[in-house]
């Protein structure tokens, strides 16, 4: 079993101390400066030399290649992604799913990514639509939230679109069925984190990916997050 992370050092440790830890672990940063925190918090382990491995580039296409040295038969992975902004795309997760023995933990960011691309009267660019398309996998977003409305202005009918009354739960309920269309199992309510302000800013989703495994996965991330939740 080993984890692929692209994260922060501060998560790394976190992930490196846990009790029963991973067979290996690759952490993939795009900054040097990260990477060459990660090769200190590396050196503290006795047993990282051989088990902790470290690279800098690009996250999805170093990914990709660390799934495909998997052995389907016999390795399991666990996979956190702590995107920056809207950069991870639907095709990705759907390639983490189809290895049908890779679990994910991700960060979708709300307020820092979709909110602010879902502005209230439907107006996006064509390239915040394409972006937005990648992100859900899907164009069938902009009927859940936007309605649509015609009024007649001198030159006749015009439509107009404006954001229906949604909150940062809908939103992340929308990207969690996203999830569970393409994987076994996802955790049914993801934690939502915000800010001091109390302004939602991420979302921390689980979802599962092995039949036989998915059971006893989702339920121990079902703890984790209502632990987190306060429940």
């Amino acid at each position: 079993m080993f984890e692929v992370e692209t994260t922060h050092p501060g998560s790394a440790k976190i992930a490196l101390d846990i009790p029963d830890p991973f067979h290996y672990y690759h952490f993939i940063e795009l900054e040097k400066s990260r990477c060459d925190k990660l090769e200190e918090l590396k050196s503290v382990y006795p047993w990282g030399k051989d088990r902790i491995n470290i690279y800098q580039g690009d996250g999805k296409r170093k990914l990709l290649e660390i799934l495909s040295t998997l052995n389907f038969n016999k390795d399991r992975a666990v996979v956190f992604l702590d995107p920056y902004g809207m950069d991870v795309e639907f095709d990705l997760l759907k390639n983490i799913a189809e290895t049908r023995i890779v679990d994910l933990w991700i960060l979708v960011p709300h307020a820092v990514g979709f909110m602010r691309q879902l502005q209230k009267e439907g107006k996006l660019t064509e390239s915040n639509k394409q972006k937005l398309n990648r992100v859900f996998g899907e164009e069938d977003w902009f009927e859940k939230f936007y309605n649509e409305y015609t009024t007649e202005n001198l030159f006749g009918d015009e439509e107009t679109f404006l954001k229906k009354a949604i909150n940062e739960k809908d939103l992340i309920n929308y990207y969690n069925s996203r999830l569970k269309g393409i994987f076994i199992d996802v955790a049914p309510s993801p934690l939502i984190l915000k800010n001091d302000k109390k302004i939602p800013i991420f979302a921390l989703c689980f979802a599962a990916s092995n039949e036989k495994g998915s059971t006893a996965a989702i339920k121990i991330a079902k703890h984790l997050l209502e632990v987190k939740h306060g429940r």
